[in-house]
């Protein structure tokens, strides 16, 4: 109906601002015309994104645990920074900064640092001068170290077979590649059509996490 039309058209000036915010444009000039003399009625929106927002400084700080250990530690925050997803000089854009922080938060989880959480995120829009500063704060938990194989989905073959191929050593300190060269391991003996290796990221249990292959 003409009313639904109305009302929908009103909306959309906002909803075009929102969409243009996420892309990084939250300046953009959102104007609308309604021809109620056509036949049908016709709604033209017009955007004009201007400039867009861009990093103007990214903050990442660690605590917890990896913040203090002077090898590990060290090595996985310097990564993280290192690889960092969304430098100064870029337009921010609502999904790469999820992105990032999502990025982020998994690098430091390949390290021992497994239980690794976001305990704060900022992205401080200042339209005007079109900059955006972001700080985010990443809780380290605990240094993991590996434990016992816990061993799902054999049918055909004892768990025995899966213990013989495996590299990894109870107390040794928690690595992604480590569990991924596991996986590649057993797939390349063709006793297996898929193998899927992860942690318990318990961490009431650090020093005996639980490795289970499915």
């Amino acid at each position: 109906t003409f009313e639904l039309m109305e009302r929908l058209a009103h909306e959309a000036p906002a909803e075009a601002g929102d969409a243009a915010a996420a892309e990084g444009y939250f300046s953009a000039r959102v104007e609308l015309a309604i021809d109620r003399s056509a036949k049908p009625a016709t709604v033209t929106l017009t955007v004009v994104p201007g400039e867009p927002t861009r990093i103007a400084g990214v903050r990442i700080d660690v605590t917890g645990p990896a913040a203090t250990d002077t090898a590990e530690g060290t090595a996985a925050i310097v990564a993280m920074r290192k690889r960092w997803g969304l430098p100064e000089g870029e337009v921010f854009r609502q999904q790469a900064w999820a992105a990032a922080k999502d990025g982020t938060l998994a690098i430091l989880r390949a390290s021992p640092y497994a239980a690794a959480t976001i305990a704060k995120s900022e992205a401080l829009i200042d339209p005007d001068a079109r900059t955006a500063l972001l700080s985010l704060e990443v809780a380290s938990g605990p240094p993991f170290r590996f434990g016992r194989l816990d061993i799902t989905g054999l049918e055909r073959y004892e768990p025995a077979l899966v213990h013989n191929f495996s590299t990894i050593r109870p107390g040794e300190l928690h690595d992604q590649q480590a569990l991924d060269r596991l996986t590649r391991r057993l797939s390349a003996t063709g006793y297996f059509s898929s193998v899927q290796a992860s942690i318990d990221p318990d961490a009431a249990h650090p020093d005996d996490a639980t490795i289970r292959l499915a």
